[in-house]
């Protein structure tokens, strides 16, 4: 490799030397500017704080700027904004630098007590009281989503959440309350502790981070309050990146309740290329939720990973993960739960979502009563993974794959485990799937009574299907009765009992089969199993994924159809660690045959748990 620059200097030597004499400190003058001109300008580091510190010219920790007054247009692509300790008191963020191709601008917390906290604040000076009854008031005429406390010296960051009295202060109220009385415009707070000294409260109002019209920007370690991330809401963005931060208590701000919205614009060309990864999202109306409402505008090339949403409520969807439209998005490696529903794949009757990937996701405990259903319209829907919207053009909803997840724990109005909502000619596949306690475990829906349906639904396992119906299938109906576009086969279902339901009536394992036979159903379950998968279920209820691993006597065994995953390269099973196929797209699954379920091989003996051995049982 030619050092350019120190060839440079050699000539600026030899001719500097053979003509005059050298003037050190001039040559060296040249030569640094010299450098300068050509070499890469270098990365910088910025700093923000709430306050600022010294002459706030953001260049140090020490010299932070206040949040007010950030001076975006310095920076540049491969800079960093360094947030210190927590910004608050905000109503909005408005991120205004990018980064260019292949290079992020970041924003970063500085260390773990960073953070975003937005809302009004009132310290407790403000407030009149106490009260008889130990309230203290404000005079408050805005938005109020919640209430927050914590003192005053330990930061925003330290909150307590209050809880929504529902009516005006009397003797029921307990510590810990508060309620927003919108005729008078008084917000009244019952504290913790029953005294406010030296603590401040903060009103959840309407709040966000706004990521609009941006271009490669990453955003990384941040714990947000009350603060939803709003992607592309004003002006398509490209290239986000959110990591490893925590959101809690989400309020809405950018039109549709989400800890993190994206495309909200519904412009051209959407916004694409967003990267959302290992960040916990908690207690709000909806996790992660994209929009757009045609193909022209649809949110592409969306990668969701190893994130945890949980607890979403009081939102019509309340979504652990929700998309309309899209293609070639990946949503993986996530621990979702408490919600009422946990991946939602909606497009409307003329848009595309295709060669979407749907794979190694943990889905439990889906409730539809977290979702008010005025009118009852069916959104307490309660289910797993599940395609909504009804498109009858083949080629606007295929290739999409929903493969090696866990679903389990549903309830509500429609709390089936996965549905693949696949036309006739499509080409969707729902493989290697474990449901649990789902009603029912799998569904076949329809997109219009002209049309027939379709997918590929096979080396999948059904156990203890509950509800009123304890269904392994249900036939959603809504199709005009073509069954020839399925494919169901080698998979295991247990118990046995009048659990599929095809038509309008219910079938036993048997009966099922002969159905799916006079219907031209492919594979029609032939090789399909009817027996206990065997599950080590460590816990004693199966709450974990893990309890989903198999026994080494266990009939899923080398028992499941290749067919589906010869030629598709870098396909694992749950665990992300075992292969089922290598880079050639060659089956290297342990005895050369794919298992039945989501975990490949099954758990030794030698560590599978054991009583202790002094455990004594006595009945009485």
């Amino acid at each position: 490799m030619v050092n350019h620059g120190l060839t440079m200097y050699k000539l600026c030597f030899r001719l500097f030397s053979h003509t005059i004499d050298i003037n050190l400190p001039l040559f060296f003058s040249v030569f640094l500017i010299f450098l300068f001109l050509v070499s890469p300008a270098w990365p910088a580091n910025w700093y923000v704080s709430n306050d600022g510190a010294g002459i706030r010219n953001g260049t140090s920790i020490n010299n932070s700027w206040p949040k007010t007054a950030i001076q975006w247009n310095r920076m540049r692509a491969g800079d960093t904004l360094y947030i210190v300790g927590v910004l608050h008191g905000l109503f909005t963020f408005n991120v205004q630098a990018n980064g260019t191709i292949n290079t992020y601008f970041t924003i970063a917390g500085y260390d773990s007590t960073s953070g975003i906290v937005k809302g009004y604040e009132y310290p407790y000076k403000a407030w009149t009281g106490p009260d008889i009854y130990g309230t203290y008031r404000i005079s408050y005429n805005n938005v109020c989503h919640g209430l927050y406390e914590w003192i005053t010296a330990f930061g925003p960051l330290n909150y307590k959440k209050l809880n929504d009295a529902g009516k005006v202060p009397d003797r029921t109220w307990v510590e810990g309350s508060y309620y927003y009385d919108k005729m008078n415009k008084i917000l009244y707070w019952k504290p913790y502790g029953g005294t406010i000294t030296n603590k401040t409260a903060t009103v959840y109002h309407s709040s966000a981070v706004y990521l609009d019209g941006r271009s490669w920007v990453k955003v990384t370690n941040l714990k947000t309050v009350g603060t939803e991330w709003c992607i592309g809401s004003t002006a398509p963005s490209n290239h986000i990146w959110l990591d490893h931060l925590t959101i809690e208590n989400t309020m809405k701000r950018c039109s549709y309740n989400a800890a993190i919205q994206v495309g909200l614009a519904k412009t051209l060309p959407g916004t694409d290329n967003v990267r959302i990864s290992y960040c916990t999202i908690s207690d709000g109306d909806n996790g992660i939720y994209t929009f757009s409402q045609s193909t022209s505008t649809n949110n592409d090339n969306i990668k969701i990973d190893h994130n945890t949403i949980t607890n979403m409520y009081g939102n019509a969807d309340a979504h652990c993960i929700g998309f309309q439209g899209g293609s070639n998005n990946i949503i993986e490696y996530n621990d979702l739960s408490y919600c009422n529903t946990g991946i939602t794949m909606f497009s409307f009757a003329r848009q595309q979502a295709n060669k979407n990937i749907i794979r190694y996701n943990h889905v439990y405990k889906m409730e539809g009563n977290r979702a008010p259903d005025p009118g009852n319209k069916g959104w307490n829907r309660g289910y797993g993974i599940g395609w909504e919207g009804n498109v009858t053009d083949p080629s606007l909803r295929t290739e999409n794959w929903v493969y090696y997840n866990i679903v389990h724990d549903c309830s509500g109005n429609i709390p089936f485990g996965i549905n693949s909502k696949a036309v006739k000619g499509s080409l969707n596949y729902t493989l290697n799937n474990v449901v649990r306690n789902c009603n029912p475990s799998y569904r076949i829906s329809g997109n219009g009574s002209g049309i027939g349906v379709g997918g590929v639904y096979q080396n999948n396992i059904s156990l203890e299907p509950g509800g009123a119906y304890s269904w392994h299938w249900q036939d959603g109906a809504f199709h005009n009765g073509d069954y020839s576009g399925i494919t169901v086969n080698h998979n295991l279902y247990y118990p046995d009992g009048n659990r599929f339901r095809l038509g309008n009536r219910d079938y036993n394992f048997a009966g099922w089969k002969n159905q799916l036979r006079a219907k031209n159903v492919r594979g029609a379950d032939l090789k399909s199993n009817l027996s206990d998968p065997l599950f080590i279920n460590s816990s004693g209820s199966y709450f974990k994924a893990t309890d989903f691993q198999i026994k080494s006597a266990s009939p899923t065994i080398d028992n499941g159809d290749n067919s589906a995953w010869s030629g598709k390269p870098g396909i694992f099973d749950f665990t992300g660690s075992t292969g089922i196929t290598d880079s050639s797209g060659t089956i290297i699954a342990p005895g050369g045959v794919v298992d039945i379920g989501a975990y490949e091989g099954a758990i030794p003996e030698s560590k599978l748990p054991r009583p202790p051995i002094n455990l004594k049982v006595i009945n009485e």
